[in-house]
C-alpha cells in the first residue's frame, strides 16, 4: 500500500466534511467546526498546514438526531456508541473503500479509513464549585474509557512502571473483569447526558475529555452559527468562536514554534488501499 501525504489526508477529510455539511443543511441540524479545525478556519481559512485531524461538534439534541438519521450520499460509514461499532463516546464518519488508517490505540474492532470526529456538546452546572466537581468526574470517566483502549502490546509497560498513572491503569485494566471495563463507555455517555444542552448557561465537550475544565464554555457562545471559509468552501462556526478558543487555547492566532508544529495523530499511519492506487 502507498502511504498518504498530509495533502491526501486533508483532501479526503474535506470531502467527508462536505458530505456532513450537506446532510446537516438538509436536515436543519446545528453544528460547528471545532478544536484545531476551528483554529484553522479563523487563522488559515482552511486546515492548519500540519494538521491531520478534522473536528466538528453539535449540541446533544442535534447530535442524537444526526446519529439516528445520517445516511451518506457518498458511501461514508458512521461509527458510534449508539451503533455498537465504536469504543468512543462520540461519533466518527469514515471513508472505508479507498483508505486505511493504522493506529496504535484501537477505537473499534475492525479496520477503518480516513475519518472526521463528531462531538456531542452537553450542559454543565453554572455554579463554579459544582462545575469543577462535575468536570473532574467526567474527566475521570473519560480517562477510564481511554485506558480501556490500551492495546495488549502496550500493557507490559504499565505492569513494570510505577508512576501514579500506571498504578491507575493496573487497577482499571488488570483487576477488573472485562464486563466492568467495557461498561465505562456507557457510564461516561450517561454522565455526559445528565444536563441537557441549553438548560444552563454553560456547556462542555466531555465525550472527548482531554482538555478537562478548558472544555467548560458559555452557552451564549453557541446560540447560533456563522459561515466561515475553510479551504474551498464555507462551513458553520459557532457565534462565540473567539472567546471559546481563547478559553481553551489562549492566543490561538499566534503560530506555535516550529518544533511544536506536529501531526496530532503521530502514532497513526495513513494508506491508500491497493485497489485505489
Amino acid at each position: 500500500m502507498r502511504e498518504m501525504t498530509i495533502t491526501d489526508i486533508q483532501s479526503e477529510e474535506l470531502k467527508i466534511l462536505k458530505d456532513f455539511h450537506a446532510f446537516c443543511l438538509k436536515k436543519n441540524l446545528t453544528y460547528s467546526l471545532y478544536g484545531g479545525t476551528m483554529i484553522g478556519a479563523i487563522r488559515h481559512q482552511g486546515f492548519i498546514p500540519w494538521d491531520d485531524d478534522l473536528d466538528v461538534a453539535m449540541p446533544r439534541q442535534d447530535y442524537d438526531r444526526f446519529v439516528k438519521e445520517y445516511i451518506s450520499d457518498n458511501g461514508y460509514i458512521l461509527h458510534s456508541l449508539e451503533y455498537g461499532n465504536s469504543m468512543l463516546a462520540f461519533a466518527r464518519i469514515c471513508e472505508m473503500k479507498k483508505t486505511l488508517v493504522k493506529q496504535s490505540l484501537p477505537w473499534c474492532e475492525h479496520e477503518t479509513g480516513i475519518y472526521i470526529d463528531v462531538f456531542p456538546l452537553d450542559g454543565a452546572p453554572d455554579n463554579p464549585t459544582e462545575a469543577k466537581r462535575f468536570v473532574q468526574q467526567l474527566h475521570q470517566k473519560w480517562m477510564c474509557v481511554k485506558l480501556n483502549r490500551v492495546s495488549l502490546r502496550n500493557m507490559k509497560k504499565y505492569r513494570k512502571q510505577k508512576t501514579k498513572m500506571n498504578i491507575l491503569v493496573r487497577k482499571m485494566l488488570f483487576r477488573n473483569p472485562i464486563s466492568k471495563r467495557i461498561d465505562w463507555l456507557s457510564r461516561l455517555d450517561n454522565a455526559c447526558r445528565a444536563i441537557p444542552f441549553g438548560s444552563t448557561g454553560h456547556f462542555i465537550n466531555a465525550a472527548f475529555g482531554e482538555y478537562g475544565v478548558k472544555e467548560y464554555q458559555l452557552t451564549e457562545d453557541f446560540t447560533h452559527t456563522v459561515m466561515k471559509q475553510f479551504e474551498d468552501g464555507e462551513f458553520c462556526v459557532c457565534n462565540g468562536y473567539d472567546r471559546l478558543m481563547r478559553t481553551k487555547y489562549g492566543d490561538y492566532m499566534q503560530m506555535p514554534p516550529e518544533n511544536k508544529r506536529l501531526l496530532k495523530h503521530r502514532g497513526s499511519k495513513y494508506y491508500w488501499k491497493e485497489e485505489s492506487q
